[in-house]
């Protein structure tokens, strides 16, 4: 590998983020597939779970998605049991998105396998190795966070 070649090297990084990505999706998508459930629905189970109830909009800008996807994944995780859509306490016009105790068990359930592969993945790290690159990741994520902005305003 060339390091002194700027666009080689960047464009190694990018493919390598954007792999990693689907590395693990597909990784997990293997170990759940027993529960029946997509990769992208237990963090949303566990996010529902941690913070309480959520509106599809909540839902759909802390994973990023537009509020059509979001609505797809919840009306497949309301079929299944996992989750119940029940009026706003102050706004009934408003639905908000909680967990019913199934959606509670398939969480714990599919945790340990959320665990075990985030664990995997950086075990072979030294302690000082992932510090490094968890402030590495917190800078590229500052920078697309940044662009993202710049973006919103031109």
């Amino acid at each position: 590998m060339d390091i002194n070649n700027k666009d080689n090297i960047n464009g190694k990084l990018c493919r390598m983020l954007l792999y990693i990505p689907r590395l693990y999706r597909a990784i997990m998508s293997e170990r759940i597939a027993e529960f029946g459930l997509f990769a992208n629905q237990p963090p949303i189970l566990h996010f529902i779970s941690k913070k309480g109830s959520l509106t599809q909009k909540e839902l759909a800008d802390e994973f990023l998605v537009a509020p059509p996807t979001m609505t797809d994944t919840i009306q497949r995780l309301e079929k299944a049991g996992y989750i119940k859509r029940q009026p706003d306490k102050n706004d009934a016009r408003v639905m908000r998105v909680c967990l019913t105790p199934k959606g509670d068990e398939i969480r714990q359930k599919t945790s340990s396998h959320f665990q075990s592969v985030a664990a995997g993945l950086l075990d072979d790290f030294s302690p000082e190795e992932k510090e490094r690159l968890l402030l590495l990741l917190c800078r590229i994520t500052e920078n697309l966070e940044r662009m993202r902005q710049n973006d919103k305003t031109t």
